[in-house]
């Protein structure tokens, strides 16, 4: 859910002429940074620079912010994009309490790009620019809270408080994570119905996550009524788009007939592609194919890559079918070890089965 604006391929032109729209209703703006800025919108960079340059060294904190921008980008007839050169601006910038240099900052600082990644420093950028209305920057921190990264520990209250703020201002990540939070009840009373109301805006603002979400809980009959043929369709729709938690809900919904005929094949196939995408669920289901040969033909070797996979991404079922997969020929002591994984995992039959055997072991 952490928001990382993906700047780097949007042309210099483009971001500056929004920059143009945003940053010049004060009087102080104008001048020297106003003209700068003009030019910069006809592609004029070589008259630009100097002048957005000039007002920065003036302490003009939006030009600060835009030199930051140019060198973040790169522009023709400009500058070279240089990441470490941008960040030098946008901490003027923000050190002279511009909101949007304080959210970018927050980022670079979150996610190591032209600064070495700091969570700490993340946080406290966000929170200045959070605490100063930035959308951007209040979902960010919400994430940073619910993961307790940069912080003291995971706080999914403050999060979901966070979360609401930047959902209220119509932010289509942070609309999706409130949803998630309230669909789980996390630092927050579990409300289905307004779990739904969130993630149906987030979702009409193209949230893919958002999206899926709701698709599972239309699916559930949560918080709306059961429909389980429009979550076929979102899923699908996902699917399309390369979601491998979709393609595997779909490839579950062709395996049961639900929403759609049953088709085993179609199961499969999606669950070849989810399962490439590193979705544990698709390929736990994969090792269990495999290795009971459904719809396939039996396949140790397979079985065991694919269940090894799940098992390695924490799915604590994939490491009790491992247990099983290795208690089944006779190899006790892998069997003891993923039993003893599985129930250190949480899984809820795995210590009787890792007591029985080891209680089997002891006797012979």
């Amino acid at each position: 859910m952490a928001e990382r604006e993906k700047r780097g391929w949007l042309a210099p032109v483009v971001m500056l002429a929004v920059f143009s729209l945003v940053g010049f209703a004060a009087p102080a703006l104008a001048g020297d940074f106003e003209e700068g800025m003009a030019c910069a919108g006809k592609r004029q960079y070589e008259e630009a620079l100097p002048l957005i340059r000039k007002a920065a060294s003036e302490g003009n904190a939006r030009a600060m912010y835009q030199m930051g921008e140019f060198y973040f980008l790169g522009c023709d007839g400009c500058v070279q994009q240089d990441w470490h050169e941008a960040m030098r601006w946008y901490q003027r910038a923000a050190d002279a309490g511009d909101v949007e240099a304080l959210f970018i900052v927050g980022q670079l600082y979150s996610q190591g790009s032209g600064v070495e990644e700091d969570k700490v420093k993340a946080a406290r950028y966000y929170w200045e620019a959070a605490t100063a209305g930035h959308a951007g920057a209040q979902n960010n921190l919400a994430t940073l809270c619910a993961k307790g990264e940069g912080v003291q520990g995971p706080d999914d209250k403050l999060a979901v408080a966070w979360y609401k703020k930047s959902a209220e201002q119509g932010h289509r990540l942070a609309m999706g994570g409130y949803g998630y939070m309230l669909a789980e009840g996390r630092g927050v009373e579990r409300d289905d119905w307004e779990a739904v109301k969130w993630l149906k805006k987030a979702s009409a603002a193209g949230n893919m996550k958002a999206s899926l979400h709701l698709a599972m809980m239309m699916e559930e009959g949560r918080g709306t009524p059961r429909d389980v043929v429009g979550a076929f369709a979102i899923y699908a729709r996902l699917a399309e788009a390369g979601s491998a938690s979709a393609q595997y809900r779909l490839g579950r919904m062709y395996e049961r007939g639900t929403g759609t005929g049953q088709d085993l094949g179609m199961a499969f196939d999606l669950y070849v592609l989810a399962a490439a995408g590193a979705m544990p669920d698709a390929q736990l289901r994969l090792g269990e194919w495999y290795e009971d040969g459904i719809q396939v033909k039996k396949d140790d070797e397979k079985a065991l890559a694919y269940l090894r996979a799940a098992a390695l991404q924490n799915r604590n079922e994939a490491m009790y079918r491992l247990g099983q997969f290795y208690e089944a020929r006779a190899d006790k002591g892998e069997a003891l070890l993923w039993y003893a994984r599985a129930a250190n995992a949480g899984h809820p039959g795995a210590q009787a089965k890792l007591d029985a055997l080891a209680k089997a072991l002891s006797a012979s």
